[in-house]
């Protein structure tokens, strides 16, 4: 049994790693892994180091600073919201030294400077971002992984590797489409693979026996940057 399907796009897609840096001397950031997570280059100038980039933390909310920066009169860094919310201003929410908070150019400087590789570097993206502009990378970043539906299954990796993992190791059926332009599906009862070269939108299909109406379809979109109302998409003529 056959079905004639056609699929069309609504709206268009959605516009972790920080650990141990090597500092070269010139210009990164974003989200919190536990330890033992792998090690990143940062380029910064013409020496060379290695710095943890929890340094480069609000001491109090522990999220990546960004100018303007505070210290107090002991070194410990705090972000400007920090700072606003702190009862008392004149004495150090880490040390309690008081002498209250000055700009701290210098970090401030480094900040603007750092780049840091993608957090999705294993999943082979290549791009370094500025350390204050890392997080909207890593939001749209094509490398960022997807993960096999399958239960018990832990394979991992992007839209492209995992269409390849479903196809050639799970062997699910996959019918390449077109947006707009109408293809056969064979209803079968389990997943099915759809995919489009356009844009790389890769969509999951399971049919299920509903005896004596025949069958349910459920359609899902995989994507690592998906966000509920984002994307959308139109099944059109679905005919047995």
């Amino acid at each position: 049994m056959g079905a004639g399907l056609r699929i069309e796009r609504e709206s268009g897609p959605s516009a972790k790693k920080r650990r141990e840096g090597e500092i070269c001397g010139g210009d990164r950031d974003e989200e919190e892994e536990d330890e033992g997570e792998d090690e990143q280059m940062v380029s910064v100038g013409s020496n060379c180091g290695i710095i943890a980039l929890e340094a480069l933390d609000c001491t109090v909310c522990n999220h990546p600073l960004r100018p303007p920066v505070l210290q107090c009169a002991s070194g410990h860094v705090i972000c400007m919201s920090c700072h606003r919310k702190l009862r008392n201003k004149d004495r150090c929410y880490v040390c309690s030294i008081t002498g209250g908070y000055q700009r701290c150019i210098v970090l401030e400087k480094i900040l603007e400077s750092v780049q840091i590789p993608c957090s999705n570097t294993m999943y082979g993206c290549t791009v370094k971002t500025h350390y204050l502009e890392g997080a909207d990378h890593d939001k749209s970043c094509p490398c960022a992984p997807c993960f096999c539906p399958d239960p018990g299954c832990h394979f991992n990796g992007s839209t492209a590797e995992l269409l390849d993992h479903l196809t050639h190791t799970d062997n699910w059926p996959a019918t390449e489409f077109e947006y707009g332009q109408r293809f056969n599906l064979q209803i079968q009862e389990g997943m099915h693979v759809l995919y489009t070269r356009e844009d790389g939108t890769l969509l999951l299909v399971k049919f299920t026996p509903v005896p004596p109406f025949g069958n349910a379809v459920s359609i899902m979109c995989v994507d690592p940057h998906a966000v509920a109302g984002d994307r959308k998409f139109r099944c059109l003529d679905l005919l047995e």
